[in-house]
C-alpha cells in the first residue's frame, strides 16, 4: 500500500476544502515530515562492556543491524568508574559508525538521576555534534550530591540546539513508582530542560518474569503502567496540556538472559526529516515515532481532520478547530507478511469527548482491512480548560500467536477562534 500518495491525496484534498473559509481549521504546531518522512526502525537503549553488559560493543551493534535496526542507540550506565561517557567510549562508537556506513548509531547515557541514584534512570541520547559532553557532564554530574536542575541547567548551556540532545525517563514504573510519582518527576525535568521528550513506554527485559523486571508495579501487556493504563501518568500529563511522547519500545539489552536482542522484539519506528542521527533526534523532539511488540505491524498511523484543515494532522501535532467542529479520525495500518491475514483493535484514547481521559472508540480491522474511520462530533476540552488530545494504541497478534500492542504518540486539538 502506498501511504505516501494517499497521504499527499488527502492533503490536497483538505486544501480545497478549506479554500476561503474564515474559520478553517488551522495547524498550530506542524511537523512538516508527519506524513511523509523517511521511516527507521530504532532501539534507544541498550548496554555494552562498556557498563554492565555481556556484549562488545561491535558484537551489539553487529547483532542489532543484523536484526533489522537502522538506528542504533549506545545507553551505558553513567556510573563512575564505569568506562561509559569517556573519549575511548566514544572512539569505539566512532569505529563502529566507519564500518556501518549506511546505519546510524547514536551515543548516549543512561544517568543515575539524583537525588534517586540508582532506583531512576534518565536516558541521554546525543547528536554526534554534541556528543564530546557527555565526558564532561558524567564528571561533573554523575555524584550524590549532584542537583538536577544544575545538571540540566548545564547541559542546555553546552548543546544550545535544544534537539541535539534528547532526554527520555527510562522505565518510569519499575520500581513502584505511582502516577503521581511520575507525573511530580516528569513536570520537574521538563521544568529543568526542555530537551526531555519521552516516557519509555515499553520497558526492556521483555523476555524475563516478572516481564521488563517489574516487581512491584507488574506491566500491563507488556507496557509501563504509566502508559499502559488509562488514566495513568502519561493521560494525566496530556490532560493539563503537557505534550509528552511515549510511543517507545526498547530492548534495554544487557545479555541473553531474559532479554531479546535490539530490534528482535521492541522496535520504535521513527518517521524522519532525513535519515542522520540530527534527523533522528529532530523526531524524537517532534513526536513522529510509534513503537509496537512483536513485529506485527510495518506501519501505523492515525491523523485528525478538521472542516478546512490544510492537511490531516499526524502524532506530535496540534490544531486550532473551531468551537464545536467535528474532528474525523483515520487510522491506517500496514500488516507484516506473517501475519498479513489477521485481524486487529485500533482503541482511540483521549479526552476529547467528555473532557475526561478515556478509551473513546475502539475501530476493528477484518483480516484484510487496512483503514478505519469514526467521526467525533465535537471536542471537550480537559483538565487544562484549552484543549484535548487524542493517541491511539493497536492490539494484534505476533507472528506466533501471541498479543502484541503498538502505541501512537498524540494529536492536541485546541478550541476557539481559528483567526
Amino acid at each position: 500500500m502506498n501511504f505516501e500518495r494517499m497521504a499527499v491525496a488527502a492533503m490536497a484534498l483538505a486544501a480545497l476544502a478549506g479554500c476561503g473559509d474564515p474559520n478553517a481549521a488551522r495547524h498550530e504546531l506542524a511537523v512538516p515530515w508527519a506524513l511523509g518522512g523517511k521511516q527507521l526502525v530504532a532501539d534507544f537503549h541498550t548496554h555494552t562492556k562498556f557498563s554492565d553488559g555481556a556484549l562488545e560493543l561491535d558484537t551489539l551493534v553487529r547483532q542489532a543491524y543484523a536484526g533489522g535496526c537502522q538506528v542504533l542507540a549506545i545507553t551505558d550506565h553513567s556510573n563512575r568508574a564505569l568506562k561509559s561517557g569517556t573519549q575511548d567510549y566514544l572512539d569505539a562508537i566512532a569505529a563502529q559508525r566507519k564500518k556501518y556506513p549506511k546505519h546510524l548509531l547514536i551515543a548516549g547515557l543512561e544517568w543515575n538521576v539524583p537525588p534517586h541514584g540508582a532506583r531512576v534512570h534518565m536516558g541521554m541520547l546525543f547528536d554526534p555534534a554534541t556528543e564530546k559532553h557527555m565526558i564532561a557532564f558524567k564528571e561533573r554530574f554523575e555524584k550524590s550530591d549532584a542537583l538536577l536542575p544544575a545538571a540540566l541547567g548545564w547541559l542546555n548551556g553546552q548543546a544550545k540546539d535544544k534537539t541535539s540532545v534528547a532526554l527520555i525517563f527510562n522505565h518510569p514504573s519499575r520500581y513502584g513508582e505511582t502516577s503521581e510519582m511520575v507525573v511530580e518527576e516528569w513536570l520537574k525535568w521538563r521544568r529543568a530542560s526542555d530537551r526531555m521528550v519521552a516516557l519509555e513506554g515499553g520497558p526492556g527485559h521483555q523476555n524475563m518474569e516478572p516481564n521488563g523486571a517489574y516487581k512491584r508495579a507488574p506491566t500491563i501487556e507488556r507496557w509501563d503502567p504509566a502508559v499502559a493504563h488509562v488514566g495513568g501518568a502519561w493521560d494525566q500529563l496530556l490532560d493539563r496540556g503537557e505534550n509528552a511522547w511515549a510511543a517507545l519500545a526498547s530492548s534495554d539489552y544487557h545479555n541473553a538472559q531474559g532479554e531479546f536482542t535490539p530490534c528482535e522484539f521492541s522496535r520504535t519506528v521513527v518517521s524522519v526529516p532525513e535519515a542522520t542521527a540530527s534527523g533522528v533526534l529532530k523526531a524524537l523532539h517532534a513526536g513522529s515515532f510509534w513503537a509496537a511488540h512483536g513485529h506485527f505491524l510495518d506501519y501505523l498511523l492515525f491523523t485528525v481532520k478538521a472542516q478546512g484543515l490544510e492537511s490531516p494532522a499526524a502524532p506530535g501535532e496540534t490544531i486550532r478547530v473551531p468551537k464545536n467542529a467535528p474532528l474525523y479520525v483515520r487510522v491506517a495500518v500496514d500488516r507484516a507478511s506473517a501475519v498479513a491475514d489477521k485481524p486487529l483493535q485500533v482503541q482511540i484514547i483521549g479526552n476529547c469527548k467528555s473532557g475526561k481521559p478515556e478509551i473513546i472508540q475502539a475501530l476493528k480491522l477484518a483480516a484484510g482491512q487496512s483503514e478505519a474511520e469514526t467521526t467525533l462530533a465535537a471536542a471537550a476540552a480537559g483538565a487544562d480548560g484549552a484543549s484535548c488530545y487524542l493517541r491511539a494504541r493497536a492490539r494484534g497478534e505476533n507472528a506466533k500467536g501471541g498479543a502484541a500492542l503498538a502505541y501512537l504518540n498524540p494529536i492536541r486539538i485546541r478550541h476557539g477562534a481559528t483567526r
